[in-house]
């Protein structure tokens, strides 16, 4: 789960240890058309590719060089404020 997401994502919180992703590359597969101005923030270069699989479509959206900083500062301290407190 990667950004703010629904209450339905949190599971994912405890999963995922963003700080080890810090400076690697993360790749997210999403269902519908990702708008890359959303991901730039996080990457130092973002690239999609689209992928079709038993005929259905799928969006590879692949961060290079993650920034854990602006990551934590612009998702996960939103997501403390909304879902845990």
């Amino acid at each position: 789960m990667f950004g703010e997401g629904s209450f339905h994502a949190r599971q994912d919180d405890f999963l995922t240890d963003w700080r080890a992703q810090d400076g690697r590359n993360v790749l997210i597969l999403r269902k519908t058309a990702p708008q890359l101005d959303d991901y730039a923030p996080y990457f130092q270069q973002v690239e999609l590719k689209e992928l079709v699989l038993h005929g259905a479509l799928f969006y590879r959206v692949l961060g290079h060089g993650f920034n854990y900083a602006a990551y934590h500062e612009r998702v996960l301290r939103r997501v403390r404020e909304r879902f845990y407190r």
